[in-house]
């Protein structure tokens, strides 16, 4: 199976999300979520949440062979390179990034204008690393439901 078809399957899957509130804000309590987003996408907030998102991935990649799609796969990938495309998507608000742990079968997508990364097809030793790094930025990571 090629990368592409590994994707688009896990895009399917059940997935988490590291977000910035500790689960899904309910319509029916939902009052002031649309403000307090609308704030932090619109603020300097965006660029701590991005350097938040870029310690968590840089640090779970520590763990994992990956792959990095950013418009096509990328060949060859630094640090300092997947810190700069992260902060661009978040800050700009466009675009998307999918990093592929192959071997785990793990997608993790993060989506210009949101405020949450997602993590497809999650297993225990990701969970567990993810969770603790979450925490470690004061983000939440939770079993997301529509």
């Amino acid at each position: 199976m090629d990368r592409e078809q590994q994707v688009e399957e896990l895009l399917e899957q059940p997935y988490y999300v590291i977000d910035f509130l500790p689960r899904q804000v309910q319509k029916d309590e939902g009052y002031f979520f649309f403000e307090v987003e609308e704030y932090f996408l619109n603020s300097n907030e965006l660029d701590r949440i991005s350097e938040k998102f870029i310690h968590i991935i840089l640090k779970t990649l520590c763990y994992f062979e990956f792959s990095v799609y950013k418009e096509k796969w990328l060949n060859s990938v630094t640090p300092k390179k997947l810190a700069s495309v992260i902060k661009k998507v978040v800050t700009k608000q466009k675009g998307f990034i999918y990093i592929l742990l192959s071997q785990n079968n793990i997608l993790i997508e993060i989506n210009g204008g949101d405020l949450h990364i997602s993590v497809f097809n999650c297993n225990e030793k990701v969970e567990s690393i993810m969770k603790a790094l979450a925490i470690s930025e004061g983000l939440f990571l939770r079993k997301f439901r529509n």
